[in-house]
């Protein structure tokens, strides 16, 4: 059964205490080395191993919470020592070359363990090597010429499984066109050497770009130093660092494998060949001999005898860009310049399943889903190409697209888990995942894993402190926030995400100083989007289309300018702007029916009945599966029970109980409640309404955010519960779920229509109460936000003759 290492950590520390209480510091201190990290992280360890021991917290048959102490062990613990053959060195190794000083031969998370002169390749019965083995290292030495240099004998591997981490390779050339080989040879010796079940290869995310980043800009090779500091960074038992040199036609390719943090050389290998077109069959040349020296590769292991280019390409062209694409996403968050060469890479190699799967990531962070869903099936198809664990992440992410099929990407992502406890991408996913379930426990046990470790990808600490953010934990979610700014402090997307952070907690001029930075830092390319929250809670409108036109055909912007046109009431521009997200370029399924099923709600709440029935209608077919598919559903109810069709109304409200029945989460469960209410409420029964959406409100979390593929429902159902009790005659109960929706922030944000309604309803119950001075403020605010649009004319016009009768006594 495989763990995360950090959980293996506290179960051996607990061990060690021998049935006594170990502290919560205590074990944060040794296990996670006094790093800044929430006791989450501990709770989620210990929910982790009983989960593994099938143990339960109230009736413990192994670990045992003490209350406000700690925990121990309970179950019985014995020792063993068993007997370790030691191998005497090689004379290769009795000195380092660098020191002069004889060192261990490796070191493992700080415990010297030596490794066995028994411990040799496995052969067969006849004493040779296995067929396959022989086969495909016979046919690398026919297919090109190559020199070994081997400065020491690799030792046998440990009992536990290494880590190992591939460092860019150093190019040793003046060639700068051949700097694509630094990333390139080193994605495919991770592919290579990620063969073997025995090797647990750390992933891109893993390394830490900040100092790859600086050292590839300064010169073509990475200091000593930089390289103990991602071998610490990373976590891994062994470095691989490589370089390479092209004299003529022919290329030649080194490798040297190192302890970490040690710098202690345990292996070298070196190929040579000729030409680029030769790569391939040289590092499978270097991969296979390094797990056949270290007895890595066992017979009967899966995709033994494939050849990197059956696994990757075929094609040095198309290698080429993919690795070209690797660099601008990892290293310069560079989206769009990733996607165009890994775009070039399949337009050579149609089939080549690392390159599609990496658009489906980039197309999402553009957010062009309908791109990344084409993408997505295209991997799918040649899945078959890949090796463990890639296959079952590539199959996370097609599944991932819609949250129907959350589940079945939960488990493809656990499966690549299985196969690499490190794989740091299917950890976020997963994180993600759980935080669009609103299962914000288990994102965070997830997620604060990935950041203990030094996870450096933006998009982890914002889901992160998302989560905090939703169970209104504002400290640990500006934590979070802060420890992205401090590790990567020239990056904008950090100051961006801060600022959000200031926007939810109503603190906006913090929100904007930040957001100026982030400006500053992508030299005044903030996009509208990013911005747009900020502008709506302090309404500065501009003028309309002002920000947008150069921005038309992006979905996102197009939305954004929708939304604060419905903050001035001006309907019928916002739905303008909304038809023009299905024939912009970068439209998707998801922008599209999201773009309908909020023309559907403009519609039916501004009494366009039949107009809102259609868009509900065509948003159902366009969403995907997605959110945008459970409102539709929603809106077309309300519209059959307002027109009186109750047969059509609880046929829609049957259709959105059946697709929230196969979620895993109890969001769309808490919208039919909501629509049962609302539904209850047109029929004239508003103590069932009551009933419905108490139920709904309870299961709201403490805060709301617009997330685009989330958009918070705190507003809908507290506006829902205002016209309830306004209904029953309890302006008290009304009023107090108004207050909420007025003084919210990231909230009502994406929810203008029943934001500004709630104005004219407070305004009503302060009048009616003869609180002239609210009311006043209450029905200004109305005013000054639809007086010149087209919604609630009649009532603008209530309220302006209101305002005036509450102040003539005032001027008599």
């Amino acid at each position: 059964m495989r763990v995360a290492p950090r959980v293996m950590a506290v179960l051996v520390f607990l061990l060690d205490q021998e049935g006594e209480v170990a502290s919560k510091d205590r074990i944060l201190a040794t296990v996670w080395g006094g790093r800044a990290v929430s006791d989450e992280v501990l709770t989620n360890a210990i929910c982790e191993l009983r989960k593994a021991f099938h143990d339960q917290p109230r009736e413990p048959r192994f670990i045992q919470t003490v209350s406000k102490k700690g925990y121990r062990i309970v179950a019985p613990v014995s020792r063993c020592s068993p007997a370790v053959a030691v191998a005497e060195p090689h004379p290769a190794l009795q000195q380092s070359p660098a020191s002069g000083v004889r060192k261990p031969i490796s070191q493992f998370s700080g415990v010297e363990r030596p490794w066995g002169r028994e411990m040799q390749p496995e052969k067969t019965s006849a004493g040779r090597w296995p067929a396959a083995l022989a086969a495909g290292v016979l046919a690398a030495v026919l297919t090109a010429s190559f020199l070994s240099v081997r400065s020491n004998p690799a030792p046998a591997p440990p009992d536990t499984i290494p880590s190992m981490v591939v460092l860019p390779f150093d190019n040793l050339t003046d060639d700068r066109e051949l700097d694509w080989l630094r990333i390139g040879l080193a994605e495919l010796m991770t592919t290579g050497l990620s063969r073997s079940p025995r090797l647990r290869l750390a992933s891109r995310e893993r390394v830490d770009e900040t100092l790859l980043e600086a050292e590839r800009s300064a010169r073509p090779k990475l200091s000593p130093s930089a390289r103990r500091a991602v071998a610490l960074r990373s976590k891994a038992d062994l470095l691989l660092l490589g370089d390479f040199a092209k004299a003529g036609d022919r290329i030649r390719i080194s490798v040297r494998i190192q302890s970490s943090p040690a710098d202690e050389i345990l292996l070298t290998e070196q190929v040579e060949g000729s030409g680029e077109k030769a790569i391939f069959q040289m590092v499978d040349q270097l991969t296979t001999r390094v797990l056949t020296r270290w007895n890595l590769l066992r017979r009967g292991d899966k995709f033994l005898d494939r050849e990197l280019a059956a696994v990757t390409t075929s094609s040095i062209e198309a290698y080429r860009n993919y690795a070209e694409g690797l660099e601008k996403y990892y290293y310069n968050f560079d989206s769009k310049g990733a996607a165009e060469r890994y775009e070039r890479a399949i337009a050579v190699d149609p089939g080549f399943a690392l390159a599609l799967s990496k658009l489906v990531v980039v197309h999402l962070t553009l957010g062009q889903f309908e791109k990344a869903d084409a993408y997505a099936r295209r991997a799918l198809e040649h899945v078959d190409r890949l090796a463990e664990p890639e296959r079952h992440y590539v199959t996370g992410n097609y599944y991932v697209l819609r949250e129907r099929t959350f589940d079945r990407a939960l488990e493809a992502y656990h499966r690549a888990l299985a196969f690499d406890p490190y794989l740091s991408s299917a950890r976020h996913n997963i994180g993600f995942i759980y935080f669009q379930l609103e299962r914000y426990q288990e994102a965070i046990e997830y997620l604060e894993e990935l950041v203990a470790d030094g996870m450096s990808f933006p998009g982890t600490y914002r889901v992160l402190a998302l989560s905090y953010a939703a169970l209104g934990e504002p400290g640990k979610e500006r934590q979070v926030l802060q420890r992205y700014v401090r590790l990567r402090p020239e990056k904008w997307i950090g100051h961006r995400n801060l600022a959000h952070h200031f926007l939810r907690w109503g603190r906006l001029e913090e929100a904007r100083t930040a957001l100026l930075e982030a400006d500053a830092l992508r030299a005044g390319r903030l996009e509208p989007y990013d911005c747009w929250q900020l502008q709506v809670l302090q309404e500065e409108w501009g003028t309309a289309g002002a920000d947008e036109e150069s921005l038309t055909t992006q979905p996102c912007p197009l939305r954004s300018s929708a939304v604060k046109l419905l903050y001035q009431g001006r309907a019928s521009e916002a739905l303008s702007w909304l038809d023009q997200i299905p024939l912009s370029s970068s439209a998707a399924g998801d922008w599209t029916g999201a773009s309908r099923s909020l023309s559907a709600h403009i519609l039916l709440e501004a009494g366009f009945l039949e107009q809102s029935l259609v868009q509900s209608k065509r948003a159902q077919l366009e969403s995907g599966g997605n959110p945008a598919e459970w409102e539709s559903h929603f809106y077309a109810s309300i519209v059959h029970a307002l027109g009186g069709d109750w047969g059509e109304a609880e046929e829609s409200a049957d259709a959105l109980k059946r697709l929230t029945e196969g979620l895993p989460t109890r969001k769309e469960r808490r919208r039919w409640h909501h629509l049962r209410g609302n539904l209850a409420l047109v029929h004239g029964d508003p103590l069932t309404a009551l009933d419905h959406l108490r139920r709904a409100a309870a299961s709201l979390p403490p805060r709301g955010f617009p997330v685009v593929t989330q958009l918070p429902q705190h507003v809908p159902i507290w506006y829902s519960m205002a016209m309830v009790h306004l209904a029953l005659g309890d302006d008290a109960s009304a009023a107090r779920w108004l207050e909420r929706i007025v003084e919210s922030t990231t909230e009502r944000v994406a929810w203008p229509i029943p934001y500004v309604r709630s104005l004219y309803f407070l305004a009503r119950i302060h009048d009616r109460r003869g609180e002239t001075e609210r009311a006043v403020l209450h029905y200004r605010r109305f005013v000054e936000l639809w007086g010149d649009g087209e919604l609630d004319r009649n009532r603008v016009v209530e309220a302006k003759g209101r305002m005036i009768a509450l102040a003539a006594p005032a001027s008599t």
